[in-house]
């Protein structure tokens, strides 16, 4: 990534934010880490203990936060070692919302089987949908950054934390839903 946003103002006459750019990227790239924090899960399994789906969703978003954020927050790092702390400032703040915007939708759309779930048409248009309507906003405005930054900076943290937000509802929504489809057995989406 930091190879292509080095190289590509020599290529077409736009230099995108670094910052916005690899938060961008990075923040979608965070579902990996949700796939991977579920890989050996069945909720069916969970039914035959004492605990329910949304305290299996919480112990999720912890184990989320602790993996995803700390790497994201480490190739930013990288990120401003190469490009200069600048927009990497706007890229730091705008990442964790839309990591937890990328969680919740996941967590939601898809529950415990994301790798299977996300294979089903329907569900992958409704989280492609979902991932386009933050992250299309967000390329467009680190196009954009060049123009005015300090207006740019501020509408992709707005973006971002509406996202956030967003994210945070879905995944409190998460748990309900997934224990309802597990009670009426519609799990499978």
């Amino acid at each position: 990534m930091a190879v292509l946003l080095g190289y590509l103002p020599d290529i077409v006459p736009v230099a995108p934010s670094p910052g916005l750019t690899l938060a961008s990227v990075l923040s979608l790239g965070a579902f990996t880490t949700y796939n991977w924090l579920c890989q050996y899960d069945d909720a069916d399994f969970f039914g035959t203990y004492p605990v329910e789906l949304t305290a299996v969703f919480r112990a999720k978003l912890y184990g989320f936060l602790v993996l995803a954020v700390p790497a994201g927050l480490f190739y930013l790092a990288l990120g401003a070692a190469v490009f200069g702390l600048g927009s990497l400032v706007v890229g730091a703040a705008v990442y964790l919302p839309v990591s937890l915007y990328v969680f919740g939708v996941t967590a939601y759309v898809a529950g415990l089987r994301p790798t299977e779930l996300l294979f089903d048409t329907p569900v992958f248009a409704a989280f492609t949908a979902a991932m386009m309507a933050v992250l299309l906003p967000l390329v467009v405005l680190a196009i954009a950054y060049p123009l005015d930054p300090t207006l740019v900076a501020g509408l992709a943290v707005g973006v971002s934390l509406v996202a956030g937000g967003v994210g945070f509802a879905l995944y409190r929504r998460a748990g309900p839903r997934w224990t309802g489809r597990a009670r009426s057995g519609a799990l499978d989406g």
